[in-house]
């Protein structure tokens, strides 16, 4: 676990210093568009990425001797499938420009098709992997791809700017590919092996079947990061909407911090539900809601210092680490901020009705949600207005959250803990205090890096963070 935990590190800082250079040699119009296509890209992505490899990796978990016919099986899926979603994407290339107002996105659109088949075959790989519980080579291949795509986007963009960095987007997985290539080494890919169970390995119409929910709910929470950004670039320039782009890199931080929550939460939830029984009043039993509780609270103990501290000098960072350029009229990481906490808090209370088997309602309200969202940014982003229309995501991202988590609550009960409130009045304290800090980067630094002590320190000592 702590392997990976520093891989996703390193690809958290490797994305990011991807995203600043970009900013600086592309300029606030270019970096827009590459925005907009890394956006649309990544939903794309996640048909042939979150669908079909998720699902075979459950399978090898839950049945190791037959991991190769079930990859076999996982093939035959996913390569029609990425073939398929390449070329409709490829054909959307042209309307979706036309429709974003910009015909400048058709040669990049066009270009980032192909990630279809880069990404399904990099994830399909790794399914194997993760199912056999090889974390270090597991590692390996996502450090590696991690350090590629350092090269190949940026080199990309360098050689031939916004259509050079998605073509370096493009390629970066399959030379991720290659290395997991050759870790696999002497396996026999594709030979059947008898399974230990005596269950059929999985065919690959019922790995399409398993894999239908599983990628509707993770594009629902990638949408409802993204979506703003499409909205605002139909009504807004290209240069705001790289403003926009630059300042939601920046607001989205705590959700990359704490994408591996509903991945603990929601195991952890389903234990404690496979353990107890159910209340004759069909209420969740008390250990399931003690689950709950503990995983949103911890969820929440994470996730306030870092919106506040985001909420209070992001906007100064803006400037600082991306340039004059990117300034604009009004706060703009801040709303963004806040959203992004709404949206990450979302999709925890997500992976809880994964556990549960309620996710008709998570799948309701996202959509909604994801309505409210866009219409947020295109009404209050008229007239090129990136702040109003960061403040309208807000609201509606807030809403969202708070809707759902009024159903979720009638299920579960109260499950928002007395300490997840502490850290909060807590945060915003902290945070509050650094709205102080005089200009200069050096002085924002040494603010966010004093809050942290503070927040950690008091945490620990009172009890609201646990360190197991």
């Amino acid at each position: 676990m702590l392997l990976l935990t520093v891989t996703s590190g390193l690809f958290i800082v490797s994305g990011y210093a991807i995203t600043v250079w970009l900013a600086h040699h592309l300029g606030p119009t270019d970096f827009g568009r590459y925005s907009v296509v890394v956006a649309i890209t990544t939903l794309v992505n996640i048909v042939v990425a979150r669908g079909v490899p998720v699902a075979a990796t459950r399978a090898i978990a839950a049945d190791p001797e037959a991991a190769d016919q079930t990859m076999a099986a996982a093939t035959r899926a996913t390569l029609p499938l990425s073939v398929a979603t390449a070329v409709v994407a490829a054909a959307a290339a042209f309307p979706l420009a036309a429709a974003l107002g910009d015909d400048d996105l058709v040669l990049p659109l066009l270009v980032g098709a192909g990630a279809a088949l880069t990404y399904g075959l990099q994830a399909l790989l790794l399914a194997w992997f993760t199912g056999m519980h090889r974390y270090g080579r597991q590692a390996f291949a996502q450090s590696w791809y991690a350090l590629s795509r350092l090269v190949t986007i940026i080199g990309g963009g360098f050689l031939a700017g916004v259509a050079g960095a998605i073509a370096g987007f493009v390629i970066a997985p399959a030379i991720g590919a290659l290395a997991t290539l050759r870790k696999l080494g002497g396996r026999r890919a594709g030979t059947p092996s008898a399974s230990a169970s005596g269950r059929p390995a999985p065919t690959p119409q019922a790995l399409l079947r398993t894999s239908a929910p599983l990628v509707g709910v993770a594009a629902l929470v990638a949408a409802l990061l993204s979506v703003d950004l499409l909205a605002f670039k139909r009504v807004g320039t290209a240069t705001d909407a790289g403003r926009y782009a630059a300042a939601a890199a920046i607001a989205h931080v705590p959700f990359f911090l704490l994408r591996s929550a509903p991945l603990v939460v929601m195991p952890a939830v389903a234990a404690a539900l496979a353990g107890a029984s159910t209340a004759p009043d069909r209420r969740l039993p008390e250990a399931v809601r003690a689950s709950i509780r503990r995983g949103v609270g911890d969820a929440v103990v994470l996730l306030a210092l870092p919106t506040a501290l985001i909420v209070a000098l992001g906007d100064r960072a803006l400037e600082l680490v991306f340039g004059t350029s990117y300034a604009v009229d009004g706060l703009l990481v801040a709303p963004l901020a806040l959203a992004t906490a709404s949206i990450t808090l979302y999709s925890v209370l997500v992976a809880v009705e994964t556990a549960l088997g309620t996710l008709r309602m998570a799948l309701a309200t996202g959509a909604v949600g994801l309505a409210l969202v866009a219409a947020a940014a295109a009404v209050g982003g008229q007239g090129s207005n990136a702040s109003r229309a960061a403040w309208g995501v807000a609201v509606a991202a807030t809403l969202t959250f708070l809707v759902h988590a009024a159903f979720v609550w009638a299920r579960a009960g109260a499950f928002v803990p007395a300490r997840a409130v502490a850290a909060t009045a807590l945060a915003v304290g902290v945070g509050a205090v650094t709205l102080a800090t005089p200009p200069g980067g050096a002085w924002v630094a040494t603010s966010a890096l004093a809050a942290c002590l503070a927040y950690g320190t008091v945490a620990l000592r009172t009890g609201l963070m646990r360190l197991r």
